[in-house]
C-alpha cells in the first residue's frame, strides 16, 4: 500500500517548524468613533444647560478639528455621532431620564427633561402620559413613542 492520496496536497500547507511567516498582515486603524455612554452624558449635560426642549441635532457633538481626518473618516465619524445620540436618547427615554417627541413621521426629534409635574411638549400638540382622557376606553400614548 502506499501513502494517502490526499496526504500529499495537504503536506503542500504545512509549513516546516523552523520558516516564520513575516508578511505583512493587514490591521485596521483605529477608528475614533462616538459611544453610547458618552452620548448620555452629553445629551444630559446639554439639556440641564439649555433648560429647554432640544432637538436631537442640536445634541450632536460639535465638529472635531483637532485632527485632519480624510472625506470618508468624517462621514463615518458623523453617522457614529448621529447614531450614539440616538440610540443613548432611546436609552434615557426608557429609563424616564428624558422624553422623546415628534410632531409627525420626518420631522425633528424633540428631547426634553422628564418631568411628571408638566406635560411635556404640550406645544406641539403631544399627548404625555400624565394627560388622561375622560373616555373610558382611550389611552394616552407614552412621551417616549415616537410618531
Amino acid at each position: 500500500m502506499g501513502q494517502n492520496p490526499l496526504s500529499q496536497p495537504l503536506n503542500q500547507f504545512d509549513d516546516p517548524a523552523d520558516v516564520v511567516d513575516t508578511r505583512p498582515v493587514y490591521r485596521l486603524s483605529a477608528l475614533d468613533l462616538y459611544d453610547i455612554p458618552e452620548a448620555r452624558d452629553r445629551i444630559l449635560r446639554l439639556l440641564a444647560e439649555s433648560g429647554e426642549a432640544l432637538s436631537l441635532e442640536q445634541l450632536l457633538p460639535g465638529p472635531n478639528q483637532q485632527t485632519a481626518q480624510t472625506q470618508t473618516e468624517t462621514r463615518l465619524r458623523r453617522r457614529s455621532a448621529w447614531s450614539a445620540t440616538f440610540v443613548a436618547s432611546l436609552e434615557l427615554a426608557k429609563q424616564g431620564d428624558v422624553a422623546l417627541a415628534q410632531a409627525e413621521n420626518f420631522d425633528p426629534i424633540i428631547v426634553s427633561v422628564s418631568s411628571s409635574d408638566q406635560p411635556l411638549l404640550s406645544s406641539m400638540g403631544e399627548t404625555t402620559s400624565t394627560e388622561r382622557s375622560d373616555d373610558a376606553g382611550a389611552s394616552a400614548p407614552h412621551p417616549a413613542r415616537l410618531a
